[in-house]
């Protein structure tokens, strides 16, 4: 993710309606102009939460598999 100040309810709750669209624009956050100020802080709090959930490796991403081996080749020489 690109390094977007993430804003507390407070910061939110002190800006105007045209400064949240900037910031719920920021969050790609649809249809953001048909919301109320109040549902766009909720809206612009859940995606933050959802984007540092998508940031986060899960147990099955952090763990290595094992690379197949294929056939070993045989030696040219042979055995001796």
């Amino acid at each position: 993710m690109e390094n977007q100040k993430k804003y507390t309810r407070e910061e939110l709750e002190k800006f105007r309606a045209r400064d949240l669209y900037d910031v719920a624009k920021k969050q790609k956050i649809k249809r953001y102009t048909i919301y109320k100020k109040n549902e766009l802080i909720e809206l612009i709090l859940k995606s933050y939460e959802n984007k540092s959930k998508e940031e986060t490796p899960t147990k099955e991403e952090t763990v290595k598999t094992p690379k197949k081996r294929g056939r070993t080749k045989k030696s040219k020489r042979g055995n001796l």
